[in-house]
């Protein structure tokens, strides 16, 4: 493969949180539109989304769910102010319980009888480095092979950004490649600034789509499933993957395999 490859993950978040993002993102792996899931699997509606991933052959990650830990609550809200949480996650004690949490939950996703195919989470809480170096540990500790990264940082749109250093999002970079992860050399949120931008590399573009409930969600699933998404595509040669099949490539920052719509 040529070094101006253009290789798209097309990744659904929150996966078994309702029956209308099961059936959205379900909907979009049936057009060919969605290549993976991130599930959470203590979402109240897990178990009838692997099910569905199981049967219908979805490749599925775990979207480990910290918020209640962290104080962290919808819409939006923050029980604690982003010192006082700094200060607690340099606490040995704290981060031990977030250490079992997530452990817990990839035991919890291993029990459906799913092979996560990547590791992240809500609210791209793994952005806060003592986060990120327990969920590389998880993965390390589990097998999982790969995990979603952001060189430039993660935008939260209804509470404040996850804290941005370039120092240190280079030492994760460099962890990552240390550990022989798979991850995309950028990562895009949303379908409409996705629309908006020239795709290069290897991309993650991270999606929330469902058949109902909240509008945002629904114009998501209405986004990728259009023939604009599929025009862009085919306009700049951007072919769809997967992190199962980079890590098949055996390279962390290109793939060999690849399908096109």
């Amino acid at each position: 493969m040529t070094s101006d490859a253009r290789l798209l993950i097309v990744n659904a978040d929150d996966f078994g949180m309702s029956p209308e993002i099961n059936e959205g993102i379900i909907l979009g792996f049936r057009r060919g539109v969605i290549t993976e899931t991130s599930l959470m699997s203590k979402g109240p509606f897990a178990k009838e989304a692997a099910r569905e991933a199981l049967e219908q052959g979805i490749e599925a990650g775990i979207h480990i769910d910290l918020d209640r830990l962290l104080g962290w609550y919808s819409p939006g809200g923050e029980r604690f102010s982003r010192q006082e949480l700094t200060a607690m996650m340099k606490e040995e004690g704290f981060l031990r319980i977030l250490s079992r949490e997530i452990e817990e939950q990839i035991e919890l996703f291993l029990s459906f009888g799913l092979s996560p195919s990547h590791i992240n989470t809500h609210h791209h809480v793994h952005g806060f480095l003592p986060v990120f170096r327990l969920m590389i540990e998880a993965a390390q500790r589990f097998g999982i092979r790969a995990m979603r990264f952001s060189r430039t940082g993660y935008r939260l749109p209804t509470r404040q950004d996850i804290p941005f250093s370039p120092s240190i999002y280079r030492e994760m970079e460099a962890e990552l490649r240390r550990r022989g992860m798979i991850f995309a050399e950028q990562m895009i949120e949303g379908i409409e600034t996705f629309m908006g931008q020239e795709i290069k590399g290897i991309t993650e573009l991270v999606l929330h789509p469902a058949k109902g409930g909240e509008e945002w969600r629904r114009k998501e699933l209405e986004g990728v499933l259009s023939s604009s998404f599929r025009e862009k595509l085919q306009k700049e040669g951007v072919k769809l993957t997967s992190f199962r099949r980079l890590a098949a490539s055996q390279l962390t920052t290109r793939g060999r395999e690849e399908y096109s719509l």
